[in-house]
């Protein structure tokens, strides 16, 4: 564009050398380094040789040779041709001659000041080439210095992150934005590079210019990205503009996207950090009544919201109100169910009231009013037991609620096996959220980690090895909270259990899922028997019980 409005200027309205340099000007100070811009500095030399000021052009010579353009090579011998041509006063001004001269002596010969005022050219020119040299990888790897609303490759968005890096860590500021700017034209609807742009800004000069940025991104390129505009209002909050960043989270939530998650738990937050509890309460509300169509939402904001109650307000009544309005109306999220297990548990005390508050949620869940699917149910009825008989001081409880899942799992046709079929939970989990992942077929057993790898016991009769098959990876859980809670009660250990018919039986154990790995190593001398291998199975099972 600066090419064809200089061109214009020059060619078609014949614009006078004092209004077309300033433009031209403007151009190179804009993007003079693009390794593309070989042709603008090739008009502004044109420019100065038809006005016939050599002084000038000797210093746009001068200036070309500090860019790291493709074809400096050709503007070095253009230099070249010019220095043949011209007085030596168009090539330094007496300052720059009285530097040059060795030792402080004023006359010297001119074809040795020109060797000298060619060499230091072509010193600073080598030293530019040596820089573009560092930098042809990455050059190579652009495939595309414009903009195209196809998206941009994997790996030419890796090669921008390299080049920025690489730039970064030289310390040349100007290159650095020049480079940034370059990416933009590519990568203009990429909020990743736009967030880096505005943090390398921040860090070196100052606010003003991080704004500036942000301003661009969210009124011209990202304008209907709500993620780019919570991103501006954080880095607002952080500089003391609070006005300002209200401003940009209730456009967030009256017009670019009234109904997301994300944007009422973010104000929510800004809220609570100022210290506005009551707006903060209103603004979760709001939320839950935008999102009530929407199961996992609504679970997502509840769980927030009954979380803030209980951790910020300390108000457990009204946390524990929220998630049994939250349940009532969506009882077909296990995700809930989950999480207001987890806040039972969270709530300690007595150990007998701790059992019967969790107790009551997971009764709730198992109503035949609940709406969870039977793969559900089967789930939450393991981790009921489970819990009992981990948490209980009743054994005959434990019976019971294992009765009662017997006899719920014979009325609606359910397999008698107790195994966990779409609830995953792991140790060491972090990050995402950890629970309830909806996009595991129903069925499929999902074991909760790797088991480790029991070792090997020797017996007097025989060393048997004890295997433990490598589990598949756990899919992307979705609730945290809840892994954290269940993981408190797990319990694996290696159970041994000895036979007259084998040298020894190794069962790795996890109650948690009764998930129920072993391997035999039969004498080969005293049992060959198939029902005898059976037996032993069946005895296995009977002793994990």
């Amino acid at each position: 564009m600066w090419m064809k409005y200089c061109e214009f200027l020059i060619h078609t309205l014949h614009s006078p050398v004092d209004e077309t340099r300033p433009v031209l000007e403007r151009a190179v100070e804009a993007c003079g380094d693009d390794p593309l811009a070989g042709p603008l500095w090739e008009l502004y030399i044109q420019l100065e040789t038809v006005n016939n000021n050599m002084p000038r052009l000797n210093q746009v010579f001068k200036r070309i040779m500090y860019k790291p353009l493709r074809n400096l090579e050709e503007f070095w011998e253009k230099y070249n041709q010019f220095v043949l041509a011209q007085q030596l006063s168009a090539l330094a001004t007496p300052e720059e001659q009285k530097a040059l001269a060795s030792d402080g002596e004023e006359l010297m010969d001119e074809g040795l000041m020109r060797v000298k005022i060619v060499n230091a050219v072509e010193a600073v020119k080598n030293k530019t080439m040596e820089d573009i040299y560092r930098r042809q990888a990455f050059e190579a790897g652009i495939d595309r210095s414009y903009y195209h609303v196809t998206p941009v490759t994997e790996a030419a968005m890796k090669n921008w992150h390299s080049y920025l890096d690489f730039e970064e860590a030289a310390g040349n500021y100007e290159r650095c934005q020049t480079l940034y700017e370059r990416c933009l034209i590519s990568c203009a609807n990429y909020e990743e590079i736009w967030l880096r742009y505005v943090s390398w800004n921040e860090k070196v000069h100052g606010f003003n210019a991080a704004d500036a940025i942000f301003q661009r991104a969210v009124t011209i390129f990202l304008k209907y990205r709500a993620s780019i505009y919570l991103e501006y209002a954080a880095f607002l909050e952080a500089h003391d503009k609070l006005q300002k960043a209200q401003d940009t989270y209730m456009k967030v939530l009256s017009d670019v996207a009234p109904k997301l998650a994300e944007g009422f738990l973010h104000y929510c937050n800004f809220e609570r950090r100022r210290g506005d509890v009551e707006t903060a309460k209103t603004w979760y509300e709001r939320g839950m009544v935008a999102v009530d169509n929407e199961v996992e939402v609504y679970a997502y904001i509840s769980t927030s919201y009954a979380t803030f109650l209980h951790k910020i307000v300390g108000d457990v009544a009204a946390a524990r109100a929220v998630f049994e309005r939250a349940v009532q109306k969506h009882s077909d999220s296990v995700l809930l169910w989950l999480n207001f297990i987890n806040f039972e548990l969270g709530m300690g005390g007595k150990n007998a009231d701790l059992v019967s508050q969790v107790a009551r949620v997971y009764e709730l869940a198992l109503e035949d009013s609940s709406n969870l699917s039977m793969d559900e149910k089967n789930d939450v009825w393991f981790q009921y037991v489970e819990f009992l008989e981990n948490y209980g001081d009743n054994i005959a409880k434990v019976r019971e609620a294992r009765s009662k899942e017997m006899a719920w799992k014979l009325k609606n046709s359910q397999s008698r096996n107790r195994t966990i079929k779409v609830l995953s939970f792991q140790p060491g989990w972090e990050g995402e959220s950890s629970g309830y992942n909806s996009n595991v077929d129903p069925g499929t057993k999902r074991p909760r980690y790797t088991a480790p790898q029991t070792p090997v016991v020797a017996t007097p009769v025989a060393a048997v090895a004890a295997a433990t098959a490598a589990t598949p990876e756990v899919a992307t859980p979705t609730a945290t909270t809840t892994a954290a809670a269940y993981y408190g009660y797990q319990v694996t250990f290696p159970l041994i259990f000895y036979s007259p018919n084998f040298a020894c039986l190794i069962v790795n154990t996890d109650w948690a899922t009764s998930e129920l790995q072993m391997e035999l190593e039969l004498c080969p001398d005293d049992v060959t028997d198939p029902m005898s291998k059976k037996s032993a199975a069946s005895a296995a099972r009977v002793a994990m019980r």
